[in-house]
């Protein structure tokens, strides 16, 4: 394989892996201004709008299963390169001890906004009461009976439950004798190629919803994973393994990028009609829209997985300063914003700013804050280092000596 088409390919998914995380902020800054916002988040009641409702599922249809797509990509990458003793070692670095860290920390910080709004908005108790519970939960919530689960570090307890799946199949099928045929890499070629086999992943995914409550994919962030979603996930890590070893077969994703992104926001507009009805009406007209939001939406997701790989072959193939540095640093962003962007959703509440300014400023600041944390506490540090490797900092005198001496 050509090494300079090898590197553009890598660049084009290091940057998808990027953005999925930071879109993560978007979502969570518009669910206090939908019309209908998750259930336990902190609701400004002087202010919806269903633009941030399409936003919410635009994103959500695609953003953490492109997540695990590229994950399940690089994962058989590291494994091939390194080894896997060195992948051991090195996952446990990355994703398992950011893990337990923040869980002991980070989570803690993120839930305790929950519980002051439960308490100071929903059950009207007076804010220093408020501010009592919240503190309790913060010092105590290991022993608490209601955890409030891992918040939004889901992402890496299943992430790490894949990675010891995937070790566990390579033990058995080395042990085995197993080999995966050239027909699985067909397949996955042709998923990408063929509108009819994109028909049929996504039927297959639309019965993987049916093991779901609800006819969308709904996050669950508590202690004992859930079997539907490591099914549902699982499905797109184990497309990214198998399209690694496709690897020539990223860039077909190219031609088919417009009509993918185009189709696939597009079939936003009858997913919201079909959610309002559905969470509306009762009886038939129920079961229907509840079958059409399962098929539209699967067939949504992989329109829009397909064609966000294809946009970012296009235009983020290439390295660049910019997008090496949020590469770096979107990890501790996407761990540390959430409880900023809560607790600023609540201090918002009922404010006489207008009402979309609100989720701007919501947004805005919880990425200044983050981005500031991580440039002077975390990338030069030794969170920095377990986070992404060590990093050099830049002596801007020697770099200038530099140029002065080549001059």
């Amino acid at each position: 394989m050509n090494r300079i088409a090898k590197s553009r390919r890598l660049h084009s998914m290091d940057a998808l892996r990027t953005i999925a995380m930071l879109l993560g902020i978007i979502l969570h800054a518009a669910i206090s201004y939908q019309i209908h916002p998750r259930a336990g988040w902190p609701v400004d009641n002087t202010f919806h709008s269903i633009g941030f409702d399409l936003t919410y599922h635009w994103i959500h249809a695609f953003r953490m299963q492109l997540f695990y797509l590229v994950a399940g990509f690089f994962a058989r990458l590291l494994f091939l390169k390194i080894g896997e003793h060195a992948f051991v070692v090195h996952r446990f670095k990355r994703i398992v001890i950011p893990f337990v860290v923040s869980l002991l920390v980070i989570v803690p910080l993120t839930n305790a906004p929950f519980v002051y709004y439960e308490s100071r908005i929903i059950n009207l108790s007076s804010h220093q009461v408020a501010m009592h519970e919240a503190w309790r939960y913060i010092l105590g919530w290991l022993t608490l009976s209601k955890s409030l689960g891992v918040a939004h570090l889901w992402f890496l307890y299943y992430l790490i439950i894949y990675y010891v799946g995937m070790l566990v199949m390579i033990r058995v099928f080395d042990r085995m004798k197993i080999s995966v045929s050239e027909k699985t890499d067909t397949f996955i070629q042709r998923c990408v190629t063929n509108p009819v086999y994109l028909i049929f992943v996504s039927l297959m995914l639309t019965a993987i919803l049916y093991l779901f409550p609800t006819p969308i994919a709904e996050v669950y962030a508590g202690i004992f994973p859930k079997i539907p979603n490591l099914l549902y996930y699982g499905v797109f890590f184990l497309f990214g393994w198998f399209l690694h070893r496709s690897y020539d077969y990223i860039e077909k994703f190219v031609p088919f990028t417009w009509p993918y992104l185009i189709i696939g926001t597009v079939l936003i507009v009858p997913i919201q009609y079909l959610i309002d009805i559905y969470e509306t009406t009762q009886g038939n007209s129920h079961l229907t829209a509840s079958f059409l939001i399962r098929l539209i939406g699967a067939l949504q997701t992989w329109l829009l997985v397909y064609g966000m790989l294809g946009l970012f072959q296009m235009f983020f193939s290439v390295e660049n300063k910019v997008m090496r540095y949020l590469s770096d640093a979107c990890y501790w962003i996407y761990l540390a914003h959430l409880p900023i962007v809560v607790v600023l959703q609540i201090i918002l509440l009922y404010s006489d700013l207008p009402g979309f300014s609100r989720f701007w400023i919501v947004t805005f600041i919880a990425v200044f804050i983050t981005l500031l944390t991580y440039h002077f506490f975390v990338r030069h540090t030794i969170i920095g280092e377990v986070l992404h490797g060590k990093r050099e900092k830049v002596n801007r005198l020697t770099v200038v000596e530099s140029v002065s001496k080549n001059k």
